[in-house]
């Protein structure tokens, strides 16, 4: 089993979903005080764009 002891001794908790391409369905946000969110950026057509649903 894991060491979480620098997990819960974390001043903020928080989530990068970069690039976030889809939906994070079923994902427990429970004690996660930011989540970064953001895009795929770069020329067209090599950046990918998000599904927002």
């Amino acid at each position: 089993m894991a060491d979480n002891s620098a997990i819960e001794n974390a001043a903020v908790r928080f989530i990068s979903a970069e690039p976030l391409l889809g939906p994070l369905t079923g994902l427990d946000l429970s004690g996660i005080q930011w989540l970064i969110a953001g895009g795929e950026s770069g020329p067209k057509p090599a950046a990918r764009i998000a599904q927002l649903a």
